[in-house]
């Protein structure tokens, strides 16, 4: 695989193109951006959302993105990111799937862990596990990379 790390400063985001066995590529990025627990940290997180779209923008190809987003489904800087980055939810058509956190009966169960797709890819399962030893529980997707047409490579 090639590793191409992204000049992220403080934006917290890893990204690699993998080569898959067809030899296509596939773009992988991780993400964690900040918690929204101020005003300024709030904006800050909607900015790095928006500077994942910019870094997706750069390759042309199936992408993945996945990570701690700190962000519900429903919250409309993440529908931006998903519309901007011609993205799908890996949670669409399995029902929502709280990841966060795992003191549920303190705190309420949010989805804020999430697996987005290129709309080229087909994710075939998807599902949070048990806890792992941290404050999230896992998120397993298994997913489908059509393989591209010869005249495309």
């Amino acid at each position: 695989s090639e590793v191409l790390l992204s000049d992220s400063g403080k934006k917290a985001r890893v990204f690699s193109v993998v080569r898959m066995t067809d030899g296509n590529p596939l773009m992988v990025m991780t993400v964690h951006p900040g918690i929204p627990l101020n005003g300024k940290a709030f904006v800050s997180r909607n900015s790095d959302l928006q500077i994942y779209v910019k870094d997706l923008q750069t390759f042309n190809g199936p992408k993945i993105i996945a990570g701690d987003f700190n962000c519900t489904p429903w919250s409309y800087y993440f529908q931006k990111l998903l519309n901007d980055g011609r993205l799908v939810d890996s949670e669409h058509g399995f029902g929502p799937q709280a990841s966060w956190s795992i003191f549920g009966f303190f705190m309420p169960l949010l989805p804020i862990d999430h697996c987005l797709v290129s709309r080229e890819i087909v994710v075939t399962d998807r599902k949070i596990e048990k806890n792992a030893g941290s404050d999230h529980r896992p998120l397993l997707v298994r997913f489908s990379v059509p393989r591209r047409p010869e005249e495309h490579r």
